[in-house]
């Protein structure tokens, strides 16, 4: 079994520091979206482009920072079962959500991670378009219901990797 608390100073150092970066991601997301349950997963530096469907080319947006992927308390009523589509309009329907620390400027980006589950159930609402989500050419490609296309450029590739399969489960749940 291995020691949980190294010895070595330097080892000591980078764990308190990667606490207190979690600490602050938790406690600052949690200031946007009050409704924050858990960070699933966080890498330090992404980039979100958007893609422009009239030039047919990915437009770099001016957000980048620290990506954070979280889960979200809302209520458990799966199916909302008496709400009209203007109704729905007003509820929180998202279990997931993906949020940028921005470094260039005050003004973060957020997107709502909705599953199937939802988008399947309510179909007139969202015109039948659920989100998708693919990892190709350097980019996680993430669609939402109302058929924007944005691409995350993450540094770290292994970290996209683990990005791509937590976004994946989350929409297809």
């Amino acid at each position: 079994m291995r020691n949980v608390i190294s010895n070595n100073p330097q080892e000591k150092n980078q764990m308190t520091l990667e606490l207190y970066r979690r600490i602050l991601n938790f406690n600052f997301v949690g200031k946007y979206d009050p409704k924050l349950k858990q960070i699933i997963h966080q890498t330090p530096h992404a980039v979100v482009y958007k893609f422009n469907s009239d030039t047919d080319e990915w437009e770099k947006l001016d957000y980048q920072g620290a990506l954070i992927f979280y889960e979200r308390n809302i209520d458990q009523d799966p199916v909302h079962t008496y709400l009209s589509n203007d109704e729905l309009k007003l509820k929180d329907n998202y279990n997931h959500g993906l949020m940028i620390i921005n470094r260039n400027n005050p003004k973060n980006i957020s997107l709502g991670i909705i599953s199937k589950r939802i988008t399947s159930k309510y179909a007139d609402f969202y015109h039948g378009m659920n989100y998708e989500i693919q990892n190709a050419n350097d980019l996680l490609m993430v669609r939402n219901t109302l058929g924007d296309v944005y691409g995350l450029w993450i540094h770290n590739e292994k970290d996209r990797d683990v990005f791509f399969q937590f976004i994946q489960y989350a929409v297809g749940n």
